[in-house]
């Protein structure tokens, strides 16, 4: 059973990694579906829809509830998401709610005040928060299954649905941890390491398939990445764990350097990918994600 404390930190700061997350997973969908798939369009665009009415449910509750710590490490928000958000609405026809960004990078610390109200809402909250992921899995099984049968095409790779997937089942598991007041979290029982390791590799190579064929610093530099992150994996039987640590750590420390030089290029349009400039969003918070778990587990 955990500490009221601890369960109301672990919820909140889930929900505002999570949920943005999930806004942004289904932005890249309807942005990637054709027109003529209006269902399909209209599935994930009320998912998104609900994800922002629970984000703005968290926020309502975070402001001095979320640590230090985790606002520091750029988890939610960073100083690129406004933009990248303003840059994927003038460049596609899709209304992004930058008021949520905006409010979310006004966050501010303190002392957590538990009183009964605080954890009733945040106990409604996570059941709200559990549907949603089983309403996305559902979904986005779905729509894999329409795609892998050919009755439908959209302009994505498999294994990007595939990974949206895994990291929303994380936030299910874990939310069902919080329903339950129980005690350590999934992503550390099922080895983080590995599992962010997989997932920059995956990033590395999709970030190679995405680019413009021109940008060979890129490409090389994204192929270097994806064989430095393959080794890794590698060699997680053989390593002793604190030594491995350490060279995942200088590993995602340069990671995060690559990320934001491509931001940075992106917004200053020097550099082209085949993808909405916010979903680089999501490499970079989730990037940042594990550096944070490397550096406080």
């Amino acid at each position: 059973m955990q500490d009221d404390t601890l369960w109301v930190q672990q919820s909140l700061e889930n929900h505002l990694f999570y949920l943005r997350t999930i806004k942004e997973f289904c932005i890249h969908i309807i942005l990637s579906l054709p027109a003529s798939q209006k269902i399909e369009k209209s599935s994930f665009n009320a998912i998104e829809k609900k994800a922002t009415k629970l984000l703005q449910k968290s926020l309502d509750l975070a402001q001095g509830n979320i640590s230090e710590c985790f606002l520091k490490n750029q988890l939610i928000v960073t100083p690129f998401t406004l933009p990248l958000e303003e840059l994927t609405t003038n460049l596609f026809s899709i209304k992004i709610d930058t008021t949520l960004t905006k409010r979310e990078l006004e966050l501010k610390t303190s002392s957590i005040e538990i009183t009964s109200s605080l954890i009733k809402k945040l106990t409604i909250l996570n059941q709200q928060a559990y549907k949603l992921t089983v309403h996305f899995l559902n979904t986005i099984t779905l729509l894999k299954e329409k795609i892998k049968d050919h009755p439908l095409f959209i302009y994505t790779y498999p294994c990007l649905l595939k990974e949206m997937k895994e990291e929303v089942f994380l936030y299910q598991a874990d939310l069902e941890r919080l329903i339950n007041r129980s005690g350590k979290r999934p992503i550390f029982i099922s080895n983080y390491e590995y599992y962010f390791s997989t997932f920059l590799r995956d990033a590395s190579k999709l970030i190679r398939s995405l680019s413009d064929p021109t940008q060979s610093t890129i490409l090389e530099r994204a192929y270097s990445f994806e064989n430095d992150f393959h080794k890794i994996i590698t060699k997680f039987n053989s390593y002793a764990k604190d030594e491995l640590k350490e060279k995942i750590k200088k590993l995602v420390t340069s990671y995060q350097d690559f990320l934001v030089e491509i931001i940075e290029n992106i917004l200053n349009q020097e550099l082209y990918f085949m993808i909405e400039p916010l979903f680089f969003n999501h490499f970079y918070t989730t990037t940042n994600y594990f550096r944070y778990l490397l550096e406080n587990k």
